[in-house]
């Protein structure tokens, strides 16, 4: 019974203990006002610089040492060059607050190990309000003494009483954030959004001046002054915007968090849980440049499309088809789509391969479809270039599966602009017989394959009948950090983008250049990486992240550093030739020269000879 008691004792002398220290570990957001318009924050200075110099040395190594010189300048911009009593392993904050006609005013939140040295380093220029933690200190002794006031209030009024708890897991992410307190801005400059409402609306009633055939260009700018007065109320409907930017030696992670007030037309329209995990993206090829998955509600999206469409196409056929289009896609259900583009080496295929999936219920009232839009659009002409369409079904078999295929033959008339090298394009990316498109119907999947011939349709059903359980390993480890279910994917290797871009300007001759393609492209090493990006939908809610790997950047870093080499290399050149030209100049002069003077010397004696023979004849004739 006594050991029980002591025990109960010491859980409460340790609760009483403990008690102030979680008061004192409140977010420092709880001493910032509900009206500041923005507020930045560095996660651990010195943690969060070291982790920049590593970035650096692993892009380039020796240039993290720079950045950590760098970094000390971050004192000047605090007023504190010696950042004197400052603990640099702390959370460093700075609010601003905006008011319209006024400059921008700014208030310091610094951690310190020695609060009284912070202040006096400080001086007289600032006041300075002592936080639980922080140092508070302002040019303007009216914000300062805000913050002062709001530490004493007993009022759930800051900033972090009223932001919403996504929005600050995604700035305590970061290493370095920024939230944008939307309501603030807005009420600051809530003149000049009325001032847009009002152009937009002038907007609306002027009549644009000449038509497009077969577009109602009137309904057509209705249509966009509708998605920009969307776009102005969907920025009014915005609790916050925060933005977080993580740094790792691997990657360089940036998020965005749109967060709109549950209750506006904007927020009720968002809606979480349509995304996936993008199981289709398992299934592309493993070398592409580039590649997307999409989950969203088709059906809503298509009845959007086919709203816009009777609002602006004049063309009755071809109005007719989309609507039949839209009306046999209703009783469709899709569930994923995803592909992947990849370039090759010049064949007679062709350069270019893409590859789409898709997940859909019924897929043969998609192959009824493309027959049909196939036969409403046989031919089709337009500024100089005429498409042909010839679809053909069961024209080819992989096994025991069917290939539909459909051919764009594209002709460009001698009229059109740079005709000759439109030709050359078109043959480069899809070869001799136009773009060829294949298209395997399977029990609940769409396999699409532009470019490559049979054997790139073999390789993707392949990979369809037997998924690999992972994306390629290149993918993995960005697709990782773009979310568990978002709504939309994109990824693309920049560096090998821009290579295979050097590849086909040296096809076409690359002298406008101001580099040697060849010479940029041969011998490099570039390790295969993904630019990642993602979008998620939630309630009321909008995620964006943005995955930059390291092996990316130092790619790209590779590829200007051969540029630039190659460059400077091109501009020497050019100076040897015209200094090797002006020697050669004074050469061919002399030889000029002594041509003109020996072709002189002759005329000479043919002249002296010329004149002897005629003094002889005159004597002879004397004589006589």
């Amino acid at each position: 019974m006594a050991r029980r008691a002591l025990g109960w004792a010491l859980v409460l002398v340790v609760a009483w203990t403990v008690r102030p220290a979680v008061a004192q570990t409140a977010s420092p957001l709880k001493a910032i006002p509900s009206d500041v318009a923005v507020v930045v924050r560095v996660k651990g200075f010195q943690g969060t610089l070291n982790k920049i110099a590593s970035l650096a040395d692993a892009i380039q190594p020796g240039t993290g040492q720079t950045v950590k010189f760098g970094g000390a300048a971050v004192g000047g911009l605090l007023k504190n060059p010696t950042l004197e009593g400052v603990d640099q392993a702390g959370d460093f904050y700075v609010a601003v607050f905006v008011e319209k006609g006024e400059a921008p005013g700014m208030v310091f939140m610094v951690p310190g190990k020695d609060l009284a040295a912070m202040e006096e380093a400080l001086g007289d220029d600032v006041t300075f309000v002592k936080g639980d933690k922080h140092g508070i200190y302002s040019d303007d002794e009216e914000l300062a003494t805000s913050f002062k006031d709001q530490l004493k209030s007993k009022e759930k009024d800051s900033l972090g009483d009223e932001i919403d708890a996504k929005s600050l897991a995604a700035l305590n992410r970061g290493d370095i954030s920024v939230f944008v307190n939307v309501p603030a801005l807005l009420e600051a400059y809530k003149d000049e959004f009325q001032q847009v409402h009002g152009l937009l609306e002038m907007i609306k009633d002027q009549k644009p001046e000449g038509d497009t055939p077969g577009v109602n260009t009137a309904a057509l700018m209705e249509k966009m002054q509708g998605f920009a007065q969307t776009l102005i109320k969907a920025i009014e409907d915005h609790e916050g915007i925060t933005l977080a930017l993580s740094v790792t030696d691997k990657d360089i992670v940036i998020e965005e968090y749109f967060k709109l007030d549950d209750e506006s037309a904007t927020g009720k329209a968002l809606k979480g849980g349509t995304g996936s995990e993008m199981p289709l993206l398992n299934s592309l090829p493993a070398d592409a440049i580039g590649y997307y998955g999409v989950q969203c509600n088709v059906s809503d999206l298509m009845a959007w499309s086919m709203d816009f469409a009777e609002a602006i196409i004049t063309d009755e056929k071809l109005l007719e088809v989309l609507k039949g289009t839209a009306g046999e896609l209703k009783g469709v259900k899709f569930s994923g789509l995803a592909g992947a583009v990849t370039v090759t080496a010049a064949s007679d295929a062709g350069l270019l391969r893409i590859v789409n999936l898709m997940s859909v219920d019924k897929p043969e009232k998609l192959r009824a479809l493309a027959k049909k839009y196939s036969e409403a659009a046989k031919e089709i002409e337009a500024n100089g270039t005429k498409t042909e369409l010839s679809y053909k079904a069961d024209a080819e078999k992989v096994g025991k599966t069917s290939i539909d295929l459909m051919t764009a033959k594209i002709t460009i008339s001698d009229d059109a602009p740079a005709a000759e090298q439109q030709r050359a394009m078109m043959k480069l990316f899809y070869g001799e017989e136009g773009a060829e498109t294949r298209t395997a119907y399977l029990k609940d999947k769409v396999v699409q394959v532009t470019g490559g011939g049979s054997k790139a349709m073999e390789a993707a059903l392949k990979a369809v009948e037997t998924p690999p359980k992972s994306a390629a390993t290149s993918l993995q480890a960005v697709k990782a950090k773009l979310g568990t279910k978002p709504n939309f994917v994109g990824l693309v290797d920049i560096a090998a983008l821009i290579v295979k871009g050097l590849g086909v300007a040296k096809e076409f001759g690359s002298d406008d250049l101001p580099f040697d393609a060849a010479q940029v492209t041969k011998g490099l090493t570039l390790k295969p990486s993904y630019l990642g990006f993602a979008i998620e939908v939630e309630d009321a809610a909008l995620s964006v992240k943005t995955v930059i790997p390291v092996d990316q950047i130092k790619s790209l870093v590779q590829l200007g550093m051969k540029a630039q080499a190659s460059a400077s290399g091109a501009g020497e050149e050019k100076e040897d030739a015209t200094e090797k030209k002006e020697e050669v100049e004074p050469e061919e002069k002399k030889v000029e020269k002594k041509a003109v003077k020996k072709t002189e010397t002759k005329a000479e004696i043919k002249a002296e000879k010329k004149a002897e023979k005629k003094a002889e004849k005159k004597a002879v004739k004397e004589d006589n």
